[in-house]
């Protein structure tokens, strides 16, 4: 059941749509070469169900560069976010590759496809504020999965907790935005993890650089880190079951020394 608070065609800004003051800031701060992950993504689809991907929906996708990177694979693929605003700059981005866009809340996704492929990337999970929201995202991807879909998710590595090593993120730079950068560091308040709730009171310091001149802004932001163990047993009272403990996008274990975990899920088998 649809939660009746997000239940609206103007969902609340969710994740780093909620962040970021803009689409751009946002594409500044995070811009990265996927084409890697993407590698990853289609070998282990295949290698778990012995077949190629096909479609794929991207699920927050802020500047989409999943969902392009999937359709210039010659994937159909589908890309949502909860602002209009970031839809619309992915849609400058995403050209030629043909991609679907839609303004949706993660936690009440309408029923899809079904994709092959599902994926919740950028560490958007640890903006699921309890665990009846990712009960509610877990429910709603299933609905647009088939037997044979896989949903990944990318969360922030474990030892993140606290974000004592969080570290900063030096945005890359964008050819067509010639010196502008954006930088994003989380943890400037020293925060510490609530060992009973796995939520964390950030405050988040973004500047933005242009030649040489920059404006800073501080955001306070409530997050969540997970722990395998727990996802193991949030994903138990889901429509899905866990297939593996990824070292990001790499096909090895979660390891101390990776910088983020992905998880992959499918369907439970009656």
């Amino acid at each position: 059941m649809k939660n009746p608070a997000l239940a609206s065609p103007s969902p609340e800004p969710f994740a780093y749509s909620a962040v970021f003051e803009s689409p751009l800031e946002l594409h500044l701060a995070f811009f990265r070469d996927v084409s890697a992950d993407v590698d990853f993504l289609l070998g282990l689809f295949e290698r778990l169900m012995g077949r190629k991907a096909q479609s794929a929906l991207e699920v927050q996708c802020g500047p989409a560069y999943y969902a392009r990177a999937l359709a210039l694979r010659g994937l159909s693929c589908t890309a949502i976010d909860t602002r209009e605003d970031f839809l619309s700059f992915a849609r400058s981005l995403v050209a030629p590759a043909p991609v679907e866009f839609a303004r949706e809340h993660p936690c009440n996704l309408s029923p899809r496809g079904p994709y092959d492929l599902v994926l919740l990337p950028l560490d958007s999970m640890a903006y699921f504020p309890d665990d009846a929201a990712v009960h509610a995202f877990l429910a709603g991807a299933s609905r647009s999965m088939h037997d044979q879909s896989l949903l990944v998710i990318e969360a922030n590595h474990p030892k993140d907790v606290g974000y004592i090593d969080y570290g900063v993120i030096y945005g890359g730079t964008a050819p067509s935005h010639p010196g502008r950068r954006v930088r994003a560091e989380w943890g400037v308040n020293a925060p510490r993890f609530d060992l009973l709730t796995g939520r964390v009171d950030t405050v988040i310091r973004i500047t933005n650089q242009t030649g040489e001149s920059e404006t800073v802004r501080e955001i306070k932001s409530a997050e969540r880190v997970y722990f395998p163990r727990e996802l193991t047993l949030l994903t138990q009272q889901s429509p899905l079951s866990i297939c593996g403990f990824f070292g990001g996008y790499a096909d090895h274990t979660l390891g101390w020394d990776d910088a983020v975990q992905v998880i992959a899920l499918r369907k439970r088998t009656p």
